[in-house]
């Protein structure tokens, strides 16, 4: 009976998912029944993920599962929650390493342009028949393969405040359509040119960067005050310096051949509305010609259009600051979290965390980010922070560089089955002072990710 009533469950709640394809049929409409119940992720890596990341509707979107290679990432379509600890972000992996786990062939893969050059950073595989179904992130690596450019990362978008994109989508075109109106200005002032003459002259699209259009202008550098110009390529000219990502090579850089025809429609729309109409003898003062913008309207409307400093909070009204007033009421605020155990979802922490060890010290856990430094091995990194701890008291952080000359006595620790750290490897050379780190191994799931234990008490 019980068998039969899941039956009839199944068949009565069924979800049916329309999408529109871009492989292998471009622009076909294609209906999928019950895509998100249908494949068990966690049942694929054999039930031996240690997190799970979900987004902001409590759907498991990716899994992080440790491999000979070290801990992965593989993201995918909307799947219910397991009974894992949560994540709050992915872990990336080296582009060999993923092609070893992941034997299939990708379906396509993302990008970023880092220093004018184009660097992979993720692959995409197909899980059913969506082509882009499965998404592997990887370290940044100029081997960029022969592979179609696929959708964003997704897991880049979990967590990000819908409301704050839409707000920074906005702001980016009112700033661009003000830059274009103020160099078409210039233009009929000293080499008059129509709306389209002066698109065909000025613009060009690019496809060498982020696709992402929240993500591809950067006005952080962009002051209120225009400078003063006597032409359009002097104008384009000092914008490279402050706006590059919008200005390059004596040119508007519009991101796709979309957004250029917007931007052009934007521009003739703009002539018909505001150019001079000399219907009377034009009198001095009176707009009957074209008068150059002086400074950018709107650059400054929220904190997150300043630029960012460490430790400093920006506020645009009281009401801002009273909501901060009440924010560090929080409890969490006042309450510091030491560990009393050490467990391998901690290697995922960003900030550097208290730990109470049996010795009776308090540590403060610093965790060491892979992949920045390619080849190196991360223990020497883990070493310089300890060091720098021991001689300067100072916390350089996960991204520290690797340790240079002799290497000063240390010990290791793994996790033990008490979640205590315990020796794994002893080179303290019966030094007194020697260093402490941490190497994320619990029981047989090992990982190559250290940290450093920088003892406080």
């Amino acid at each position: 009976m019980t068998l039969f009533l899941h039956l009839i469950f199944l068949n009565m709640a069924k979800t049916i998912s329309w999408s529109i394809s871009s492989l292998p049929i471009p622009n076909e409409l294609i209906a999928r029944q019950n895509i998100y119940s249908l494949v068990d992720y966690f049942g694929l890596l054999y039930r031996s993920a240690t997190d799970q990341i979900l987004d902001n509707y409590g759907k498991m979107r990716a899994l992080i599962f440790t491999t000979t290679f070290g801990p992965m990432t593989m993201a995918f379509p909307p799947s219910q929650p397991e009974n894992l600890p949560v994540a709050l972000q992915g872990v990336s992996t080296d582009l060999d390493w993923a092609l070893q786990v992941f034997p299939y062939q990708p379906m396509g893969m993302t990008t970023v342009l880092e220093g004018g050059v184009t660097k992979i950073t993720g692959l995409w595989f197909q899980v059913m028949d969506i082509p882009f179904g499965v998404y592997v992130p990887v370290h940044p690596s100029e081997r960029v393969p022969n592979l179609p450019l696929g959708p964003p990362n997704p897991i880049d978008s979990f967590g990000v405040n819908v409301v704050t994109r839409l707000q920074k989508l906005r702001r980016d075109l009112d700033i661009i359509l003000q830059l274009v109106r103020w160099l078409f200005i210039v233009a009929q002032m000293t080499a008059p040119l129509a709306p389209d003459a002066f698109y065909r002259r000025y613009f060009v699209v690019t496809r060498d960067r982020d696709p992402d259009s929240a993500r591809y202008y950067d006005f952080s550098r962009l002051t209120r005050k225009l400078p003063f110009v006597n032409s359009v390529e002097e104008g384009i000219r000092l914008m490279e310096m402050v706006a590059p990502s919008l200005f390059q090579k004596g040119k508007f850089q519009m991101y796709s051949e979309k957004f250029g025809t917007r931007i052009s429609e934007a521009l003739r729309e703009y002539y018909k509305l505001y150019s001079p109409l000399p219907l009377k003898e034009p009198i001095e003062g009176i707009d009957e010609e074209w008068i150059v913008p002086i400074e950018i309207k709107n650059l400054f409307t929220s904190a997150e259009d300043f630029r960012q400093q460490t430790s400093v909070l920006i506020f645009i009204s009281e009401k801002d600051i009273e909501a901060w007033k009440l924010s560090i009421k929080r409890p969490s605020y006042y309450n510091i979290i030491i560990h009393k155990e050490l467990h391998l979802n901690l290697r995922l922490l960003d900030e550097p965390y208290l730990y109470s060890g049996l010795d009776g010290k308090i540590y403060l856990m610093q965790n060491i980010h892979l992949g920045i430094y390619e080849g190196v091995d991360p223990l020497a990194r883990a070493i310089n922070v300890a060091t720098t701890w021991a001689e300067h008291r100072i916390n350089i952080g996960p991204a520290g560089e690797p340790y240079l000359g002799e290497i000063p006595p240390y010990v290791i620790y793994i996790i033990s089955t008490a979640s205590t750290p315990v020796v794994i490897e002893d080179n303290s050379e019966n030094d007194q002072a020697y260093l402490q780190i941490l190497l994320y191994k619990e029981g047989p799931k090992l990982t190559s990710q250290y940290a450093a234990m920088l003892p406080l008490l």
